[in-house]
């Protein structure tokens, strides 16, 4: 369930609850009220006529005589005011006068002559009965009671009217809160949620409208505030990025120098602005060209740093050396002289030699490329440690004697970031391009290469992905630029 769909469920839950919960109280509270209400006025009439019972007692003589106005009395009271009474006249000896019980069983006898006396309200079963006592002078005692079930259905049937009044009175108020709070509440909230989306997703531009109540608008306007505060922000910080993007271009070599002997070409992905991929081409002394690529670990702008230390550290010590292992030893220690723990660099940095058509590389930390011969492959694995990481350690380095029409890619770990091992890589190398590209030239061969390794778009890339490959021409020649990033 969303945020808005939660909160709107809780928010009318919590009005329907509070509302029954109010007018239950309240009916509950009337009802016992007018309960009181009437029972005191039943209490009342029934002193009135106990009264009226003692005055006549005192002024008719004879026992037969009084006993029948006691009949009709009983009667007339039952008739004209409401059924259920019961008169009992007992001496100071608790003996029966007169008794008469129009509409009352003989029940309600037995329980006024067995009750308690200073009881107000008696109980007969499931009915409930009230009682008023007189004494005379002469300790006669006048008893006066009725059943209240009348009284009760009375009062059940006013308290069902008033339920059916209070309901549709409650319903019309739920309904007014409900669409209050979605005027006021729960659209502003959801407008504030759409634009905190669009915010996290870094559009900045997005606003939140001002609706709702005077809170939500001014909460509104603060947001609206600290997204356009982000939005430059985010603007100067992507002009800061766009610079460093095109000063890491400017460390790509824009096109191959004279290069005996090789055809080359790159593929360059960077996953954001800038990257922790480069690869270089470097032109040394004696016939050789250093060609290299490496990965800096993570990605951004401290991993686009680090290439730049790399690369400046690798054209300076590659100058100064023409032994390949002697030159990474030196290049470890620009490095670590200069990283934090935690960083470090993979790289394979190799040097061809036009004049015995060699491969001389040290794979450091990283895949030593892959060789494609008369359609077989070859995978070859690091050589030396992480750059960076150990003071102390050898770098070896492999020597390879390339054939005409030899290719051999160069390639970082991006390019296999769809969660397959380079073993399995070759394979699906292998299946992509030679059992169903053949024939593609070295551009077509990366093109195939990368599009096979990577999604379709480039906003689901994982990793930085780089591809460097040469191959190895029948004679020297003149050859064509890189590929530009």
């Amino acid at each position: 369930m969303s945020l808005l769909k939660s909160l709107k469920f809780r928010l009318t839950l919590s009005v329907i609850v509070t509302v029954c919960t109010v007018f239950l109280l309240g009916m509950i509270v009337e009802y016992r009220r007018a309960y009181q209400e009437r029972l005191e006025l039943l209490r009342g009439s029934l002193e009135e006529q106990a009264h009226a019972v003692r005055l006549a007692y005192s002024q008719i003589k004879g026992k037969e005589e009084f006993a029948r106005y006691v009949d009709e009395f009983c009667a007339q009271i039952n008739g004209y005011i409401s059924p259920g009474h019961h008169i009992l006249v007992l001496n100071d000896q608790g003996q029966i006068i007169a008794s008469t019980r129009h509409h009352s069983g003989k029940e309600m006898e037995e329980t006024l002559l067995t009750s308690d006396p200073t009881e107000k309200i008696l109980y007969q079963g499931k009915h409930r009965l009230a009682q008023v006592r007189l004494q005379d002078e002469g300790k006669v005692t006048f008893v006066l009671a009725q059943y209240l079930d009348h009284m009760e259905g009375v009062l059940r049937k006013q308290l069902i009217s008033r339920f059916i009044t209070v309901g549709v009175t409650a319903g019309a108020i739920i309904l007014l809160l409900y669409i209050l709070i979605n005027l006021w509440v729960l659209k502003p909230v959801d407008n504030l949620s759409t634009a905190a989306k669009d915010w996290a997703d870094r559009n900045f531009a997005a606003r939140s409208d001002l609706t709702g109540a005077a809170d939500f608008q001014l909460l509104a306007k603060e947001f609206n505030g600290m997204a356009a505060q982000l939005e430059r922000h985010e603007q100067d910080q992507t002009r800061e990025l766009d610079l460093a993007r095109q000063i890491q271009i400017n460390l790509l070599p824009s096109a191959s120098p004279k290069i005996q002997g090789l055809n080359i070409t790159a593929d360059y992905r960077p996953t954001e602005h800038v990257a922790g991929d480069l690869y270089d081409i470097i032109d040394l002394s004696g016939n050789k060209t250093a060609i290299v690529i490496l990965d800096v670990c993570g990605h951004g702008i401290s991993a686009a740093l680090l290439t730049g230390v790399v690369k400046m550290s690798l054209h300076r010590r590659l100058a100064e050396n023409e032994d390949l292992s002697r030159a990474m030893k030196l290049v470890n220690e620009d490095l670590l002289a200069c990283t934090t723990p935690g960083q470090f660099v993979t790289a394979c940095v190799g040097m061809w030699n036009s004049q015995d058509r060699t491969w001389t590389y040290c794979a450091a930390g990283h895949p030593g490329g892959v060789l494609f011969r008369q359609g077989q492959t070859q995978l070859f694995s690091a050589t030396a440690s992480l750059l960076g990481v150990l003071t102390d350690t050898d770098w070896p380095i492999n020597e390879i004697h390339l054939k005409p029409q030899d290719r051999v890619l160069l390639y970082t770990d991006g390019v296999t970031e769809i969660g397959v091992k380079n073993d399995e890589l070759m394979t699906r190398i292998q299946d992509s391009i030679f059992d169903n590209g053949i024939g593609l030239d070295l551009g077509g061969h990366v093109a195939a290469v990368m599009a096979n390794a990577l999604p379709n778009t480039t906003s689901n890339i994982k990793d930085d992905a780089t591809i460097v490959a040469f191959e190895v021409q029948e004679k020297p020649s003149l050859y064509k630029p890189l590929k530009e990033p």
